[in-house]
């Protein structure tokens, strides 16, 4: 991976599979790599992270009824 030229679909995809926890070990450590050679994908990071959290902190969520949820944990035994 540290040889691979990125496009910028592919360096997205990768950061969003390494903020998603979607890496194996050695791809994340060759991700993490890559971000430390590269300021300029490293700043994508940082910048995909921020808004991440912006959205996190400032979206609101609805609320979901306790009957919801037992009803899809119903569903999801079941199946």
């Amino acid at each position: 991976m540290s040889d691979h030229n990125y496009n910028n679909q592919d360096l997205t995809n990768k950061v969003n599979m390494y903020l998603d926890n979607a890496l194996s070990s050695e791809d994340e450590s060759q991700f993490l790599n890559q971000m430390q050679d590269n300021p300029s994908f490293n700043e994508i990071l940082v910048k995909e992270k921020s808004f991440r959290k912006l959205i996190k902190n400032n979206v609101p969520r609805r609320k979901v009824s306790k009957d919801v949820i037992q009803g899809i944990m119903r569903k999801i035994s079941t199946d």
